[in-house]
């Protein structure tokens, strides 16, 4: 899922919309990364501490202003796995992939998870989604979690990624299942 060619292994590793941190620890752990090269950002606080695994850095997503204290290209891979369109509007989505852009290393690499969104039925259905994800799982942050969505299909996301000087280097098949998800690989062009 790092993209086409050999799998390099990262020097550095951002997790935008990290939640939990089930995901990121997971991918740390996979990797075998060491914690003090790995960051998770989200805009709420998880509930277990994994700073043995990775820092954790609260952050106002939503106004597109990500982490400024990033360093620019200071990060091999960057990935924001489904949290994207939890980014309250398009101009602050549009925000936040400038700010991937910017952190991302030159010959580091983009992962975007997200849904493929092609109309607004199933925009109403991701809705309904995630407002029962919200209540069953995280009702702390129901339901302002759950009304925090811009959707947008594939074509559309890409469309925003190669905007700001990224290029698709991976593509995967959108799963069908039920929420139409995918994963798309960019790097700097």
């Amino acid at each position: 899922w790092y993209g086409s060619g050999k799998l390099k292994q990262p020097k550095s590793f951002l997790d935008i919309g990290c939640g939990g941190g089930d995901k990121t620890e997971a991918i740390v752990m996979r990797l075998g990364l060491p914690a003090d090269i790995c960051l998770g950002v989200d805009v709420f606080q998880p509930r277990i501490d994994r700073s043995k695994v990775f820092e954790f850095r609260l952050c106002d997503v939503a106004k597109g202003g990500l982490v400024e204290s990033i360093p620019d290209g200071s990060r091999d891979l960057v990935i924001a796995l489904m949290s994207l369109h939890h980014v309250i509007d398009q101009e602050a989505q549009i925000g936040t992939i400038k700010e991937m852009r910017r952190i991302v290393s030159k010959s580091g690499r983009i992962v975007l998870k997200e849904h493929d969104c092609p109309d607004a039925f199933f925009a109403h259905y991701l809705d309904e989604y995630h407002k029962y994800f919200s209540l069953m799982l995280n009702p702390s942050q129901s339901p302002s979690f759950a009304l925090h969505a811009t959707y947008h299909s594939r074509a559309e996301w890409r469309c925003y990624f190669q905007s700001q000087g990224l290029e698709l280097v991976h593509a995967s098949p959108i799963i069908f299942q039920s929420m139409r998800d995918y994963f798309d690989v960019f790097t700097l062009k």
